[in-house]
């Protein structure tokens, strides 16, 4: 289960986090799952937040987060985060 760490602060503007899954779409689109998160998922109508996760010199643009069963996902495009287990920022 992601924890949700914008229900404690909702100006936290970084945080640590693990992979815990990957799952690879059509294209370069792929959703990662946290083991938790700073961005707020898409819900009763609000947008979603949007942002990066850095680790070294790669980036992962997010671009929607949702929540999906008991995790919470975040979709962007770039398809080097296959590294389920490594510590992102």
């Amino acid at each position: 289960m992601t924890e949700e760490l914008f229900l404690k602060d909702a100006y936290l503007k970084e945080c640590e986090a693990r992979i815990t899954g990957v799952e690879l779409l059509k294209g370069s689109k792929a959703y990662i799952e946290l083991d938790r998160t700073i961005f707020h998922p898409l819900s009763g109508g609000q947008p979603s937040d949007e942002g990066t996760i850095s680790s070294g010199s790669m980036t992962f643009r997010v671009k929607k987060a949702i929540r999906q069963k008991q995790a919470d996902k975040a979709l962007g495009q770039d398809r080097s985060w296959r590294a389920p287990g490594r510590r992102h920022r």
